[in-house]
């Protein structure tokens, strides 16, 4: 099986929202995967949050155009002057979505679709991790319900974006299972790095909390057609590739350090501890003092692999917050963001040193929490600007959004999509184009998982 090789990197972390207790489907078991990339509590499952269902409402069908099933028209959220004409918008690559049991790409600048696989209304079905950097191939898990409360990943696949032809590159024993943060491919696009659990039970029989796991990050090779495993003796919350192309990021639970995984040597070598005084300083700038646990989450380089940010998850006074911060190579701090009460989505733009991340909570409406906006951070000249504020967005009828999802940038790094559970907001990070908002219909289960190029 042969790719093309091309050395786009691409920028933004995966999807994060919430999973239902009760029989969860294959829209349930993304958003467990995304959202244990959040935040680990001394080692447990949090989060049994009060989102509805899902992220994004998005109602395609097949072969067609997406505005025509607008509610209503595209609204513009801009300073630029009423009645400004703008210029069309050059190409931008492809949306991949899960729709019900389908997966799908949106031309992002005709709105059109189409299927990629439909898996059936059936106990297997597929979810979408990325677009491959050449827009040729999408990476994809496939999973089953096991037993009530138990729905495994068992499989890998990557499916030819044209023709959604399919190859297995994985596959799960009744041991094992894959999950946890999404897989991704590498840089360059010749190799996909993914997390396997290995259980101490069968778990097409027993549920894994009557057992015991280790953990794995394992790295697909496209020439060789295998995968080179790499165990870890801590519980692996999220990775990342290094734009290398060579290193793989990782974080863990609470207390433990993040560490840089060289996937050719095996080597491990820790970046950062939260015993760190750089640390220590990010967290006393903003005011959290006398932390008792610390978490690193959603580790992630910039573009260039100048800046390294995560998402510290700090206790102090039996409060937790998130602050965004973003170090150097040598762990020393660059800058800090906002203060969170939990953790939210960011993005780093593919082209630049520019990070995107949101503020709000995902959770019942408080007057002390702060506002739903998306902010821009530059580490070189250590400010930010506000690119969105949603939170005087009128909800949706039925719905509780407006707060924001998961953000993914566009291919040249202009345009970041903030997606909440029942809209996709296109803003331009350049201010020069009207914000597209698109609303859409309830009844569908659909999961926005990657912006990327077109093949």
């Amino acid at each position: 099986m042969t790719y093309p090789n091309t050395h786009h990197v691409l920028g933004p972390p995966r999807n994060m929202d919430r999973e239902r207790i009760l029989e969860p489907d294959i829209v349930d078991v993304e958003h467990r995967r995304v959202r244990e990339r959040r935040r680990r509590r001394l080692g447990a499952v949090l989060w049994a949050s009060t989102i509805a269902s899902v992220t994004l409402g998005v109602l395609l069908t097949g072969l067609g155009r997406l505005g025509s099933f607008l509610d209503e028209p595209v609204e513009s959220v801009s300073s630029l002057p009423a009645g400004s004409v703008f210029q069309e918008k050059p190409r931008e690559g492809a949306l991949l979505l899960s729709i019900d049991s389908r997966l799908e790409i949106l031309d992002s600048t005709s709105q059109s679709a189409r299927v990629v696989s439909d898996s059936g209304v059936s106990e297997t079905g597929l979810v979408g991790d990325a677009i491959s950097p050449a827009g040729t191939h999408i990476l994809a898990s496939k999973g089953r319900q096991e037993a009530p409360g138990n729905y495994r990943m068992r499989e890998l696949l990557v499916l030819d974006a044209a023709t959604g032809e399919s190859q297995s590159i994985a596959h799960a024993t009744v041991t094992e299972g894959f999950g946890g943060p999404a897989s991704e491919w590498s840089p360059d696009g010749t190799r996909i790095a993914y997390l396997k659990t290995v259980y101490s039970v069968d778990v097409t029989r027993v549920h894994p909390s009557n057992g015991t796991a280790t953990e794995a990050v394992c790295v697909y090779t496209i020439a060789a057609d295998s995968s080179k495993c790499f165990p870890s003796v801590e519980a692996i919350d999220s990775f990342a590739w290094a734009p290398d192309g060579r290193q793989i990021v990782e974080g863990s639970g609470v207390n433990r350090p993040v560490v840089a995984l060289d996937t050719l040597t095996g080597r491990v070598a820790e970046l950062l501890h939260p015993a760190d005084a750089s640390v220590t300083q990010a967290l006393g700038e903003a005011g959290i003092l006398g932390a008792s646990d610390v978490q690193f989450l959603t580790p992630s380089w910039s573009s260039s692999g100048r800046f390294l940010s995560l998402q510290i998850w700090a206790r102090a006074e039996e409060r937790w917050s998130a602050l965004l911060a973003v170090f150097d190579p040598q762990g020393q701090l660059t800058v800090t963001g906002r203060v969170n009460p939990e953790p939210m989505p960011l993005a780093w733009s593919p082209g630049r040193d520019v990070l995107a991340y949101a503020t709000g909570v995902v959770a019942p409406p408080n007057p002390d929490y702060p506002p739903f906006q998306v902010l821009l951070l530059d580490p070189d000249s250590r400010s930010e600007r506000l690119l969105l504020d949603t939170s005087g967005v009128p909800n949706s009828p039925g719905s509780s959004d407006p707060f924001i999802l998961a953000m993914f940038w566009s291919p040249s790094g202009r345009r970041l999509a903030a997606a909440g559970r029942d809209e996709v907001r296109i803003v331009d990070s350049l201010g020069a184009e009207a914000t597209d908002v698109i609303r859409y219909p309830s009844g569908t289960q659909t999961i926005l998982h990657d912006w990327g190029p077109e093949g």
